[in-house]
């Protein structure tokens, strides 16, 4: 029997968490976006920058869950924003911090699990949250309660963009089926990683909804050899707004 609780979601994601690791540690994740339109521009980051700009706060505070290689961290900054990363690969935050040596800009990285960073955050700081590709590995328990803590530790009209893997996508040909959702297949891809690809992004809306926030917008979009050269990377993103009116 599975509970679906905070700690048996941390299990859940420390797993999962591993799986990346090892990925990164063999050199096959960091090329996923490297030499790809998506490296430092989509059309769901630009959308996400958009909105927090018309927050109008002079250095809007973002936090990047999952934020990988850094290069949308890297975008972010660029824009102005005072970016902290979380990533809990330790292959990753290396290669990130190796590369910040090379960078005119800087962010703060931190090597941490995004269940345990989000759950040990206290007092409403965030003006934007930002999850690239991130959440479709959480149950839609995990996700719930994720999106509740974050409700609380974002500013009043803070932006929260989310984005899942999308039907059609290069690695879910590859997969193996584990489950069908009402969002859409669960799948367990050749890293053994178990991936959410969206057909119906409404009861991810709903989940949203759920915590408090106010939807915002869906962005699809692909990326031709994001994943596997000659296949595209496809993507269905979620912007919401945490609003009390």
């Amino acid at each position: 029997m599975t509970i679906d609780t905070a700690e048996n979601g941390l299990g859940n994601n420390q797993q999962t968490a591993n799986l990346y690791e090892k990925i990164w540690n063999q050199n096959l994740y960091q090329g996923f976006s490297k030499g790809t339109q998506g490296a430092r521009s989509t059309s769901f980051l630009d959308a996400f920058i958009a909105q927090v700009k018309n927050l109008n706060k002079k250095l809007p505070k973002i936090v990047e869950l999952g934020a990988g290689s850094g290069d949308h961290a890297l975008r972010l900054v660029s824009e102005n924003f005072d970016v902290t990363a979380i990533e809990s690969s330790a292959t990753a935050v290396r290669l990130m911090q190796d590369r910040l040596k090379n960078e005119s800009v800087r962010f703060s990285v931190f090597e941490k699990n995004l269940f345990q960073y989000v759950q040990s955050l206290e007092v409403a700081e965030w003006d934007g949250v930002y999850a690239n590709a991130v959440f479709h590995f959480l149950t839609v328990a995990e996700r719930l309660e994720l999106y509740a803590k974050l409700f609380q530790v974002q500013h009043n009209n803070g932006i929260l963009a989310v984005s899942f893997k999308g039907i059609g996508d290069a690695l879910q040909k590859k997969g193996k089926l584990v489950e069908d959702t009402p969002a859409g297949p669960v799948v367990e891809g050749v890293d053994l990683v178990k991936r959410l690809y969206v057909s119906d992004p409404n009861p991810l809306i709903d989940e949203m909804r759920n915590a408090g926030y106010q939807f915002i917008e869906t962005i699809e979009w692909s990326i031709p050899n994001y994943n596997i050269p000659g296949e595209n990377g496809v993507f269905v993103g979620l912007l919401a707004k945490k609003s009390y009116f």
